[in-house]
């Protein structure tokens, strides 16, 4: 049996790394939006207006790509 995760609460810090599977262009706005609506949806959080603070970095590209986001209260390290 899967554990219940609770959605996180208050304000939070937002930070995403992305890593595209080839050097084609791609616009870093159009991470954004499909990620935090699909983290609501998943309820990492309740609502994506509780993102205070929001970092996107693209990184160079790895095989397949991936993304890596780290969420945490804002006022904690």
């Amino acid at each position: 049996m899967a554990a219940k995760i609770s959605p996180m609460m208050g304000m939070l810090a937002m930070k995403v790394r992305a890593y595209p599977p080839d050097r084609r262009k791609r616009d870093i706005d159009n991470i954004q939006k499909p990620l935090l609506d699909a983290l609501e949806k998943g309820r990492a959080f309740y609502n994506d207006c509780q993102i205070k603070h929001l970092t996107t970095v693209m990184k160079e590209p790895v095989k397949y790509g991936k993304t890596i986001v780290t969420i945490r209260a804002m006022g904690s390290k």
